[in-house]
């Protein structure tokens, strides 16, 4: 009797922490390594400009992507963790944009090591920016108005 108990009581407690989980985890991954919330933020960033990014592993991004409304005009997130992220994923993004937009961007590098690239193209502007400190990767677009 007392086993059986303590069987059931273990069962309910497993039960209501499995209930009680996220069931939005950002941390959920995809083949490749690819993890939820840069899959949705480079799904939407493609809804509202037509330009695609790179499927990278392990980015989490910022929480943005979960107030996407379709038809929106403007979009940005931020790149703020995972074990991929760096100057050097940063420079992966700004090649393919390259090879999206073309070499006619501004870039700016400030001493501190924060670097951004900026288009402007079919009446949008496009920004992509490394932030040294704290480290994160911005992309950004809206229409110029």
């Amino acid at each position: 009797m007392r086993k059986s108990l303590l069987i059931l009581l273990l069962v309910v407690i497993l039960s209501v922490a499995l209930v009680s989980c996220d069931q939005d985890n950002s941390n959920t991954t995809f083949p490749g390594g690819v993890t939820k919330s840069y899959s949705e933020s480079s799904k939407q960033f493609k809804e509202v400009t037509g330009l695609y990014l790179p499927d990278l592993p392990d980015l989490e991004c910022s929480d943005y992507y979960k107030n996407y409304k379709p038809g929106q005009t403007n979009y940005n997130f931020d790149i703020v963790s995972g074990s991929a992220l760096s100057l050097d994923t940063y420079r992966v993004f700004k090649e393919n944009l390259i090879k999206e937009l073309g070499d006619k961007y501004q870039e700016v590098i400030e001493p501190d090591g924060t670097q951004s690239v900026t288009w402007e193209y079919n009446g949008r502007c496009l920004f992509c920016a490394w932030d040294n400190y704290p480290q994160k990767i911005r992309i950004h677009t809206n229409l110029i108005q």
